[in-house]
Formats: structure tokens, sequence, C-alpha cells
């Protein structure tokens, strides 16, 4: 199972890397993308948690991804003194695409196995995966703000 598991996850990142080459990023711009877009109103602080990084790594992409205008900031509409971060309509589509690639794999993997309780329980393994830390931010974020994705 561990063999299957790094041919996915190796085919799941090798997909994307001609678009992020062609846009000049890698796969750290890719899941700063990803939740910005799936987490809205992340303010900074927030996105740095989600990604276990430091401020000096965040800040490295953040300012390429700023830079080519796929994320900007806006003026929180509960706190005037932070700033959250929203896709661009560039950052939309670019994430868009990239997940669009990652999505036809599990597409074609979820009919493959022909069943709502595959996927199901799919889900409980990756969920069963993630460390308290990573449960506890995603779900403590999932229940503060709306999820769009």
């Amino acid at each position: 199972m561990q063999d299957m598991f790094f041919f996915v996850w190796c085919e799941n990142h090798n997909m994307i890397k001609p678009i992020l080459k062609k846009h000049h990023l890698g796969h750290a711009h890719h899941r700063l993308l990803k939740f910005i877009k799936h987490h809205p109103d992340l303010t900074v602080g927030e996105l740095r948690n989600l990604l276990g990084i430091t401020k000096q790594s965040l800040a490295r992409v953040m300012k390429d991804v700023i830079r080519y205008r796929y994320v900007q900031y806006k003026q929180s509409k509960t706190d005037r003194r932070k700033r959250e971060l929203c896709l661009t309509a560039e950052g939309e589509r670019l994430e868009d695409e990239l997940f669009q690639l990652q999505r036809k794999q599990f597409v074609r993997a979820f009919r493959e196995t022909g069943d709502q309780q595959s996927v199901e329980g799919f889900q409980r393994v990756l969920h069963a995966m993630l460390s308290q830390e990573a449960k506890y931010l995603l779900e403590n974020r999932s229940s503060s703000k709306p999820n769009k994705g």
C-alpha cells in the first residue's frame, strides 16, 4: 500500500508540473492557491498555520503570487485592521485548471470502484491519516467560515 500511495502522490504532482512551470510556479504556490480558494477570507497568519510553514517561506511564495496577480489582499469585513487573502480572476482560473486535472484522476478512480461505500471509506482513511493538528485546523476553519469548494 505504501508503494501505491507513493505512486499516486507522484502522479498527482507530476500531472500539474507543466502548468505550474508555464506560470513560473512550484508546488508551494499550488498549495497556497488551493487553500486560499477553498478557505475564503484567510489571513496570512491563518494560511501560515494551515500550511505549517515559516513566515519567511510564506513570504517568498506570497511575493510571487501577488506579483503575478493570482492573489490579492482585501480588507476584512469584520475587522478593518485585518487583511484577508483572495484569488484574483486569473488566480481562480489557474487554480481551477490545476484542480480539474487532479479531479479527473479522482473521478476515474471512484468510477472504477463502482460504489459510494468505497468513496466514503477512502475519505475516512484520509481523515484518519491526518495529524490531530491538521484535523483541528481544517475542522475549525470549516466550521467558522463557509467552504466554497
